[in-house]
């Protein structure tokens, strides 16, 4: 599996149902993007592009965890997590959120609201490559910039 490059870029905002459909019916399947629920129940959509086309995961939260949203019975096997990005690293590198052979959902490759930065995709480097930013020979300023954004790959 292709590593995956974490950064805010996959999270689209206030996009509607219908526009994630048009993007994600031209992207491959495994293409993902996270959007606001336009649902006062929930705070995030997973929209995902799967073997029968676009599809939509509410992402429910409660007692301070993250979960997908699933029917009662199926909720206790599900995994949580402290927040939405740890839940989708998670679901990526399992390659599959959900069971039925029917509809296969795997999240292989985020869809990009826009193009990264080469500034932004060399902090994912470095802050993938160690967790001790600040004990690195750089300029206090490019410190800063690395340390204001910690997330990393898993």
């Amino acid at each position: 599996m292709q590593q995956l490059r974490w950064g805010e870029s996959w999270y689209w905002g206030p996009l509607t149902a219908a526009e994630a459909r048009r993007v994600l019916c031209l992207a491959l399947e495994g293409s993902f993007l996270m959007r606001d629920s336009s649902s006062p129940d929930n705070l995030l959509i997973l929209s995902v592009k799967t073997s029968v086309g676009p599809t939509h995961i509410r992402i429910c939260y409660s007692a301070g965890r993250f979960s997908f949203d699933s029917s009662v019975l199926a909720k206790p096997k599900l995994q949580s997590f402290k927040d939405a990005m740890a839940l989708i690293q998670f679901y990526s590198l399992t390659m599959s959120v959900s069971k039925d052979p029917a509809v296969h959902v795997k999240l292989i490759k985020p869809l990009y609201v826009s193009v990264l930065t080469l500034q932004h995709l060399c902090r994912l480097i470095v802050n993938g490559s160690t967790r001790q930013v600040s004990a690195l020979p750089l300029p206090i300023r490019i410190k800063d910039y690395l340390l204001k954004y910690p997330y990393v790959q898993v």
